[in-house]
């Protein structure tokens, strides 16, 4: 059988990242925003170009919590909760045209970072991803992906607007770095 377009529902964990920010009344003390690890879900829609390529579209979410971790003489403060969600379009090559089937892939896209507070903005960033892993087809339509992913976002220096007193926690490196690690059903129609 040829290729098929593949909808793979996936599950698993995705490590956090942390940054500094400057703080626009204590720059001295330069406090870190702090995203924590968990849980993550999603789907990927892949669209066979050729037996070997696939155009694909990626959606995965963790609901988690922003802490901005404090300074030399402040405690952590839990600042929200809080939603960071990828949404990529990009490419997959795979080999091996049998049973097992391994694969890289790439995407941009944006990444949606949602807290739960008033008081913070959502921020949309421009964010892509590199992964690799494997196909195993148990039959013509139904299989498995394993996968690792590592995702990038540019914070720039707006990140997280705090609309309390005209305050901006902003990234100095400008970048979230995360990894996650995945295994999903593949449905191939």
């Amino acid at each position: 059988a040829g290729p098929g377009v593949e909808l793979t529902l996936f599950g698993g964990y995705r490590s956090g990242d942390d940054f500094n920010v400057v703080d626009a009344f204590d720059d001295f003390l330069e406090p870190r925003l702090e995203i924590e690890d968990g849980d993550v879900y999603g789907a990927i829609l892949a669209i066979p170009l050729t037996d070997d390529f696939f155009l694909e579209f990626l959606y995965s979410t963790q609901e988690t919590t922003l802490t901005e971790r404090g300074g030399l003489f402040e405690p952590d403060l839990e600042l929200s909760d809080l939603d960071v969600t990828y949404i990529h379009a990009g490419v997959l090559y795979q080999w091996s045209p049998g049973q097992l089937r391994p694969f890289i892939d790439a995407g941009l896209g944006v990444a949606i970072l949602d807290p739960s507070v008033s008081f913070l903005d959502q921020e949309s960033r421009l964010s892509g991803h590199i992964g690799g892993g494997v196909k195993i087809f148990f039959n013509e339509h139904l299989g498995l992906r394993v996968e690792g992913r590592a995702l990038w976002a540019d914070l720039n220096d707006e990140a997280f607007h705090d609309d309390r007193c005209c305050r901006d926690r902003r990234s100095e490196s400008d970048d979230l770095f995360q990894g996650e690690a995945t295994a999903g059903i593949i449905f191939k129609f």
